[in-house]
């Protein structure tokens, strides 16, 4: 039984060890404190809380990490929704910038960020939670209380929550790809010829370009590589995605490769030609033992068709991931056609929960949950490419 948590302002100021017998830190990588440090310090308009919770004999039994953030709902809008977000945003901005109280961190990676051990009396844990949660929320006024981002068999362990006054929405899919390759060459050679010539004339457009690639862990100076010019490529690629939770700042990336030197990847295309910087293109990636998740990216459109510089900063990624060998491997919540394609991906289904706190979100949520939230089915792993 869940006797007491303890809440923090800092990941610095929890136990290490405590907070470590709560996840598998050899497998585990967005619960781990180096991660959840280089948010932190880099997240710089959003606050942050950490929470333990502990049993009847002070046994560490499960961890969260909770953060108010303000979202951008002409960012986060679809379809219809986006246009009349960008018009009320220029009429009365405080309409659309509102602040959401989050388990989870402001950080699109596809995961949750609660671990409970086996053996824990989960509806309690989940039942302290929302009161934690719920009661920040009001006193920061925010309009919601969010869950994010959980799959079928993490909404299974936590279905309490439902009695709490919370509502399961689809998130955006996860797309894995298959692991177990030695790279990304041994993929190829194993899809069909017609799958095979599209991507092998894109690596030779590269190749003739002159452009290079450079992988770097991010121990390696990474964070000296990452001017802001290389962060104005992710912002590029952001502008035209379809779905933006959160913006990135610069310093994320530079703090990711602090705090994770061996357990972030950096693949870069370099240019020598160009004045400024010479990299024109890049993913970030972090891995453990068990996963490989390829995150973000950024390239300069204006060069993108002439060396099909997306397509071939994508293969190199992946290359990286199949040599790394591990377990599972994750190619991010966007582009879902592109990576189906060119990576054979499958999409596994991801949901959040959320419940209204101020009366205006629970009147609009009552009224138009599915257009606020709209539903995101998942391609299954056995459909055909």
């Amino acid at each position: 039984m869940t006797s007491t948590h303890r809440t923090y302002d800092s990941i610095d100021d929890v136990d290490p060890v405590a907070w470590d017998a709560c996840i598998d830190i050899n497998a585990e990588i967005f619960a781990r404190r180096e991660f959840l440090r280089a948010v932190q310090r880099s997240m710089t308009d959003a606050e942050f809380q950490y929470v333990m919770f502990f049993n009847s004999r002070s046994e560490p039994v499960a961890t969260a990490a909770l953060c108010l953030y303000t979202v951008d709902m002409a960012l986060l809008a679809e379809g219809a929704l986006r246009g009349l977000a960008k018009f009320v945003a220029r009429l009365v901005p405080s309409l659309i910038h509102v602040p959401v109280v989050l388990c989870g961190l402001p950080v699109s990676a596809g995961q949750n960020h609660l671990r409970i051990r086996p053996g824990t009396d989960v509806p309690e844990v989940v039942r302290q939670l929302d009161t934690i949660l719920t009661e920040w929320a009001k006193r920061r006024k925010a309009v919601a209380v969010v869950f994010k981002e959980f799959d079928a068999a993490q909404c299974s362990r936590i279905s309490s929550i439902a009695a709490l006054g919370y509502r399961r929405a689809d998130s955006l899919p996860m797309n894995p790809t298959n692991a177990g390759l030695a790279g990304f060459e041994e993929f190829v050679g194993k899809l069909k010829s017609r799958q095979r010539y599209p991507i092998r004339k894109a690596q030779q457009k590269f190749q003739a370009s002159g452009l290079t690639i450079l992988q770097k862990r991010g121990g390696d100076g990474v964070a000296e590589m990452f001017s802001d010019q290389v962060h104005e490529l992710y912002l590029a690629v952001l502008e035209r995605a379809e779905v933006r939770f959160e913006v990135l700042p610069a310093e994320y990336f530079r703090e990711l490769a602090r705090q994770l030197p061996d357990n972030s990847w950096f693949t870069f295309v370099i240019d020598e030609s160009q004045s400024g910087s010479p990299i024109i293109a890049f993913a970030s990636s972090v891995f453990s033992r068990k996963s490989y998740h390829q995150m973000f990216v950024g390239v300069r459109y204006d060069l993108k068709s002439e060396s099909d510089l997306y397509f071939n900063l994508f293969f190199h990624a992946i290359d990286a991931a199949f040599q790394k060998q591990t377990d599972e491997i994750h190619v991010g919540q966007s582009a879902d056609e592109f990576k189906r394609q060119k990576f054979r991906c499958w999409q596994q289904p991801l949901y959040f929960y959320v419940k209204p706190i101020r009366l205006a979100a629970r009147i609009g949520m009552e009224l138009a949950f599915d257009s606020f939230f709209p539903p995101h089915p998942a391609r299954p792993r056995d459909e055909p490419a």
